[in-house]
């Protein structure tokens, strides 16, 4: 009987160590590719927020350098010298995000993703699934498809620019709107919140929590 009630609980907490180790590696993953397209390519990625249309050039140059072996666009032809980022259906494929109430916060409330960056997304060898999100976010699902799909648990977060890796907006001081181009799944998380948003809220504060241990 003693059994029955704390073999359950161990799985769960082996799995969480299992899952926030493998966004950490990520994370890493995800700098290094991202440092050497800035160095290589010159490629300024807060040029992005002037000009969110190249936004697939960076995403291609990232997947390419994190070896991906799907993606959401075609990046032969996003890197190609014809490339139209006005022509969306040119080089958009099938591969995106989770769908609508296919993924949910740490509460079990069903998450949405704007549709416009749906194909932001590609597949990593290890079965990992990366989404460059609205502004500057990155939403990474460890695990891929497979479940849990939930916020807090194997699905996470991080804010990039010129600076690299960063828990909140680096255009604000300690904060951070998640999710901010879906307005009715738009989290605010801050230095004061996120340890609570983790524990008992949506669950993107757990990842703030990861990034700063």
């Amino acid at each position: 009987m003693v059994a029955a009630l704390t073999i359950p609980s161990l799985i769960t907490k082996i799995e969480n160590i299992a899952f926030k180790t493998a966004f950490k590696k990520q994370i890493s993953n995800f700098a290094q590719a991202m440092e050497t397209v800035q160095f290589e390519d010159e490629f300024i990625f807060d040029e992005l927020r002037n000009d969110w249309a190249q936004s697939p050039v960076f995403i291609c140059k990232i997947q390419q350098q994190m070896k991906a072996l799907k993606s959401g666009l075609d990046c032969s032809t996003v890197l190609g010298s014809n490339f139209n980022s006005t022509a969306i259906s040119t080089f958009q494929t099938d591969l995106t995000w989770h769908k609508d109430s296919e993924w949910y916060d740490k509460r079990g409330e069903e998450m949405r993703l704007n549709i416009g960056y749906n194909h932001n997304t590609f597949l990593l060898p290890d079965g990992a699934l990366i989404n460059f999100n609205c502004t500057t976010s990155v939403f990474v699902d460890v695990n891929g498809y497979k479940k849990p799909n939930t916020v807090g648990k194997d699905i996470f977060y991080f804010n990039v620019s010129n600076k690299g890796v960063t828990p909140f907006s680096p255009y604000t001081e300690n904060t951070t709107n998640v999710n901010s181009c879906t307005t009715s799944d738009k989290y605010h998380i801050t230095s004061d919140n996120y340890e609570q948003d983790c524990a008992t809220g949506s669950g993107w504060g757990c990842s703030v929590k990861y990034l700063l241990e």
